[in-house]
C-alpha cells in the first residue's frame, strides 16, 4: 500500500487550502484519520473539496487495491 498525506493549511490570505498529496475526486479510498481506518471518497461539492462520509482536516489515504492472493485472481 502506498500511503499519502493530505491536510488543510492556511494560505497567505488566511484561507485554508488542501496541501500534500491530494486524492482524485470520486474514487473510493482507505482513509486513516484520528486513529481509525474507514472507506471514504474525496469529493468536490458546494465549492469545497472534502471527504464525503466524515470530516478530517488531516488524514492519510491510499487507493483501494485488490490483494494479491497468489492464485492469479
Amino acid at each position: 500500500m502506498n500511503w499519502k498525506h493530505t491536510y488543510l493549511k492556511p494560505n497567505k490570505n488566511g484561507f485554508f487550502q488542501w496541501c500534500g498529496d491530494l486524492p482524485d475526486y470520486d474514487v473510493p479510498l482507505l482513509v486513516y484519520a484520528d486513529g481509525y481506518f474507514h472507506i471514504d471518497t474525496f469529493i468536490y461539492g458546494d465549492g469545497e473539496a472534502e471527504l464525503e462520509e466524515s470530516f478530517a482536516n488531516d488524514f492519510y489515504w491510499c487507493e483501494l487495491e485488490v490483494p494479491d492472493t497468489g492464485n492469479g485472481g
